[in-house]
């Protein structure tokens, strides 16, 4: 059974019980900064349902990532070894991210809690927009378009996060969230590519949620 098929058997296992206790519905907005260009800062959202068995918390995510920042990129040719390649790229990049979570909560008080946890999910990045290419040596000038997909990366990471409880009422709560993470993207071991096969990502989120039973 395919790495794949079993995180979708997890989620959908999930959904089920959380159609029983089902206990917390997660809203949040998200900046990122990951390690490569084409993601290099962007916003989103992340939309979650969250249950609790004593002090742990499980939960299933569901984000997305929007990139729309100009960038440039300059590599080498592989053709002569003197010309370079220089793009400037309009981006409108997408990144989905499924995860599932898991936290424990290691400081419980009663007007917040402090969460550790861990993260597993499937990544889809969509990479869609132009670029110009400058001339240069032997290489020639142009604009052109791109449109590709990236699916089925694996993603792992841990999160901490702050819950400030009771605001407005009893069952709305704030949180801050910090989500350090790493994520496949080129096949490992890829020829003659310039993207990075393993990319890090640093996830704040600032959000609200409301408990639905106690």
């Amino acid at each position: 059974m395919t790495m794949k098929n079993t995180l979708l058997i997890i989620i959908g296992l999930l959904l089920i019980t959380i159609k029983v206790s089902g206990q917390q519905i997660d809203i949040s907005g998200l900046y990122s900064s990951s390690t490569t260009k084409e993601f290099k800062n962007s916003w989103g959202y992340d939309l979650g349902y969250n249950q609790f068995i004593n002090k742990n918390r499980f939960g299933i995510s569901f984000r997305q990532y929007f990139y729309n920042t100009d960038y440039d990129d300059i590599y080498p040719s592989t053709e002569d070894g003197v010309s370079k390649y220089i793009k400037e790229y309009n981006p409108h990049n997408r990144r989905i991210a499924i995860n599932l979570t898991y936290s424990y909560c290691l400081i419980e008080n009663e007007k917040s809690n402090l969460f550790l946890g861990v993260s597993i999910g499937l990544n889809y990045f969509k990479l869609n927009g132009s670029y110009t290419r400058i001339e240069n040596g032997n290489i020639s000038g142009g604009t052109f378009s791109y449109d590709y997909n990236k699916n089925n990366r694996i993603g792992f990471g841990f999160l901490i996060e702050y819950e400030l409880k009771q605001i407005i009422s009893d069952r709305i709560s704030s949180s801050i969230k910090i989500n350090p993470e790493l994520t496949s993207f080129d096949q490992f071991g890829t020829m003659g590519g310039y993207s990075s096969w393993m990319i890090g990502w640093l996830n704040f989120s600032i959000g609200f949620k409301y408990r639905l039973t106690d």
